[in-house]
């Protein structure tokens, strides 16, 4: 299913009423978007250490069921750990929000922690 999406998204076609230039291809805006972050070095580490970020959370959110049952929780205990999880993204709003991480040091040791 999700590659007769990806094909579909492919296949789109934008609407250029609003527009008064030259049409692109998404494939032409995607390649352009690749460059324009490769060419700028202060860029390319910020969208690297996002798609790991998200990588790394759509494991933990897809996998925590099957860790559970690899572990042979009871089964009262997967909302409760489901639960734990998701306000785990709170807590972690909340610490970035108050926890000014000016420093390398409580960066540091805030990575450390966790």
């Amino acid at each position: 299913m999700r590659s007769f999406l990806s094909l579909r998204y492919f296949a789109f076609r934008e609407p250029s009423l609003h527009k008064n230039g030259e049409r692109h291809s998404v494939l032409i805006q995607i390649r352009r978007t690749f460059h324009a972050i490769i060419r700028n070095n202060r860029a390319l580490p910020v969208v690297i250490s996002l798609v790991l970020k998200s990588t790394v959370l759509f494991m933990m959110f897809e996998f925590a069921q099957l860790w559970l049952i690899a572990l042979e929780a009871p089964t009262g205990f997967f909302g409760f750990a489901g639960a734990l999880l998701y306000a785990a993204i709170g807590f972690g709003g909340w610490g970035a929000q108050h926890l000014h991480m000016a420093s390398s040091k409580r960066v540091t040791a805030t990575l450390f922690l966790c």
